[in-house]
């Protein structure tokens, strides 16, 4: 009978985990674009640069998902690449993998609405918080 209980409660658990890592990818679809960020507290002038997320509708079970992102700094030329993603910790954590470089970035989805998203990571020990706007 324990051991029932067991299984029952981790189905549960696994449901809702992934019923909030799907909700959270519905939320991302669509064309983001970067309006602040801060490096350590600090703010990081954006002036000039335009930096986009594409997210690709989704279902997370079935496997990692879609996008693609572009960076136009004034006087460069623009760049772009196309990535996968994946989101865990039901809904609270977002990977990202650019598929030219195999380059991983992990950060905390801090803040997730229909209409801004403010991720948080740690890069050669920097703490960036970037908000994007759809």
């Amino acid at each position: 009978m324990r051991k029932l209980l067991f299984i029952a409660s981790a189905v549960a658990f696994f449901a809702i985990s992934c019923s909030k890592d799907q909700s959270a990818v519905r939320k991302l679809d669509g064309t983001w674009t970067l309006k602040s960020a801060t490096a350590d507290g600090e703010d990081f002038d954006t002036e000039g640069i335009t930096f986009t997320l594409k997210f690709e509708k989704c279902k997370v079970k079935n496997e990692d998902c879609s996008g693609s992102w572009t960076q136009k700094i004034e006087g460069f030329d623009e760049q772009s690449s196309n990535f996968t993603y994946t989101v865990t910790d039901k809904g609270e954590t977002i990977k990202i993998t650019d598929e030219d470089s195999d380059d991983a970035d992990e950060s905390k989805i801090t803040e997730l609405t229909k209409d801004k998203l403010v991720v948080e990571s740690t890069e050669s020990g920097v703490v960036w918080v970037r908000t994007f706007e759809q």
